[in-house]
Order: C-alpha cells, then structure tokens, then sequence
C-alpha cells in the first residue's frame, strides 16, 4: 500500500480519533485489482475482426501504469478468434478479436498468475450474415396421407440463424404423389410448414431459394448448349437470283473456341422475303451446313438466332427465359450494309445473331 496523507476537516481534533476522509494516495495508484475490457464497437457482423482495449486498473479505478503481468483471453463466443496471451503497454493494450456466432457475446480478460484480476466487456452484439443454405427439420417418421409439420430454418456459413433473409423457398420431394407448400417467404429466416407424403418409403424434402433454382436452370441449360456464346458464318460473297447456295454455321464460345456441345435448334430468316432458308435444325457438334437460294437481286442478309425451343438429346425443354440476351459485337465484315434490318420472329429469341458477310449480291 502506498503512503496515505490526512486531511483534517474544520472543527474535527484529530486526537479524538475521529474517522476521516483518505485523499488520493501518495506516490501513484495502488496494486492493480481488475482488468476493463472495452469493444470499441458493441455491434458487430459476424467474422470481422474488431479491435477492443484492455485497461488494468487498481480499485479506485486508477491506471496502473506498473502492471508487467501477462493477460489471457477467453469469450462466450466457441467459434471466436481471440489473441494469444499478451501483456500491456502502461497498464493499456489494444488487441484484435473475430466474433462468428450471432447473438450477445462477450470477452473476458484474465491475469495468468492471479485469476482474481480479471474483466468482462460489456455486451457484444454479434449479427448474422447472409444465407448461404436452408436447414430442414421434421419428425423422423410420417404416416402416408396424413399431413405432418417441418421446419425451414435459413442459415449462414456459421449457422447462425439469418433474419434478413427475404428470399421464397420452393419445395421439392423424391415423393412424387407429395403435397408441398406453394413457393413462400420465411419471418426471420425461419418457418414451419405442412406437408403430405403418400408413398411408402424413405422419402426426403428439399427447400430451394427459388432465384438460386431459376439461376441454376439457366446455368444448366447453358451448360447443356455447350457454352455457345455466338455464331460465325462462311458464305459466298455473290449468290445467283434462284440457285442454291450453302451457309456453313458454327457456335462458338467467348474464346472463339467450336462449342461442340451446342445442340440448340437454328432458326433463319432473310431481308429477301422471297429467300427460300433451311427449317429449324440443331447443329451437330456445334457446326452445320444449310442451302439457302435468295430471289431478290441486291444486298441481302440472312439472320441466324437460337430457336426457343431447346433441342438437346432427342427431345425439347423449355429454358427458363434467355442465357444470354446480348448478341455478340459483330466484326465489321459482319455488319449489315445501312438501311439492312436484321429481323427476329415470335418463334425465336434474339439470343445469337449472325449477318452474312456483305455484300451478298444476287447477279
């Protein structure tokens, strides 16, 4: 204990050992008693490193400067990145710590050799982040026909419950005879619903965030079409009025690479409305060869774009919109001469565009 100085009142005798008040002590702050650990933000999202101080101090809430000991870190936080032991710098340290699991959290800082000089942050509120996956939860066994209630909980990568999720789920079920939920949002990243499953077996429900699904559906049939991205074409620069001549089509992709998997159908049309163009036919490893016979002396073009029915395998689906609505920046050679207008139909969407070298004059 330091030297302690007395201060008398105004009419006290001190000889009668009356008690009296003990100013600050004499010689600096006394043994240091307990740690203050301060967040320097108290709402955090989670696995963000933030800073926080540790100030060691005596009981009167003095600095102690002299405190050479070595501080622990623990938190209410199983998933938190905290620092190693580390000692202070006159009594003060800042030090980095990530939190990961939502909700309040807090920091405690100990003395290594004397547990008692120990100290808590104040609350650290840690919020979730955004959705990453759907957790699904039921009883384990349902009877066939009779409705019974599962839970749809959005988390993220920490599975913390994510609130401001807002997205619709979509259901699915290996049981084809289910009834599911029509596609619905969540309250708080979490809600219960009824289903029925009817055929005996071991059956499962999936929840999809349906936007995910749709990009999913487009993603696929992307891949389906060999990531073809545009056409080239390989035609002769003159043509003569009512004789066939051959177009030979080849899908590439962003590379100018052959897309060898596009099998999606090629639909044509032509500024000669007289122009005799192939049916809609798929191109088979990304190349094929057409007659086309233009009747119409002058420049012409022919158009080429990707027939909305896709055509992959044997049969036709049905894409969920384009995979890609921006036809490609043509080369000048490709360009339509002006005045040409490259035109599209209500049976096709202009996905992939391809123009004729100009000129394709009729003799």
């Amino acid at each position: 204990m330091g030297s302690f100085r007395l201060v008398s009142r105004p009419g006290v005798n001190l000889n009668q050992g009356v008690a009296i008040g003990l100013a600050a002590p004499v010689g600096g702050p006394g043994p240091t008693s307990q740690f203050v650990v301060s967040p320097h933000r108290p709402t955090r999202p989670p696995a963000t490193s933030f800073n926080f101080t540790v100030t060691a101090e005596d009981a009167a809430g003095n600095t102690t400067t002299g405190y050479s000991g070595t501080v622990h870190f623990t938190g209410t936080d199983v998933l938190g990145v905290l620092p190693a032991n580390a000692t202070l710098v006159n009594g003060v340290g800042t030090f980095s710590a990530t939190l990961r699991t939502a909700g309040s959290r807090s920091i405690t800082a100990t003395d290594t050799v004397t547990s008692s000089i120990t100290g808590t942050s104040p609350t650290i509120t840690v919020n979730s982040a955004a959705a990453t996956r759907f957790v699904v939860t039921s009883s384990a066994t349902a009877t066939a026909g009779a409705a019974f209630n599962f839970t749809v909980t959005a988390v993220d990568v920490f599975t913390n419950t994510a609130t401001g999720y807002s997205g619709t789920v979509h259901f699915t079920s290996t049981d084809s005879q289910s009834v599911l939920p029509a596609n619905t949002t969540l309250v708080n990243g979490v809600r219960t619903f009824s289903a029925t499953l009817k055929t005996a077996a071991s059956q499962t429900i999936t929840a999809t965030d349906n936007r995910h699904r749709l990009d999913q559906r487009r993603r696929q049939c992307h891949r389906q079409s060999g990531g073809g991205t545009h056409f080239a074409i390989s035609a002769p620069p003159f043509a003569v009025a009512g004789v066939p001549f051959n177009l030979t089509v080849t899908a590439l992709d962003p590379f100018d690479n052959t897309a060898t998997g596009y099998f999606d159908l090629t639909h044509f049309t032509s500024s000669d409305i007289q122009a005799v163009l192939p049916s809609d036919f798929p191109l088979i490893g990304g190349v094929g060869n057409f007659p086309v016979t233009l009747k119409t002396a002058g420049n012409q073009v022919i158009t080429a774009d990707r027939h909305l029915q896709r055509f992959n395998h044997g049969h036709r689906q049905q894409c969920p919109g384009p995979v890609r609505r921006r036809p490609p920046t043509l080369p000048s050679a490709r360009r339509p001469s002006p005045g040409l207008v490259c035109p599209s139909t209500s049976r096709s969407q202009p996905w992939i565009l391809l123009i004729i070298p100009p000129p394709a004059t009729l003799a």
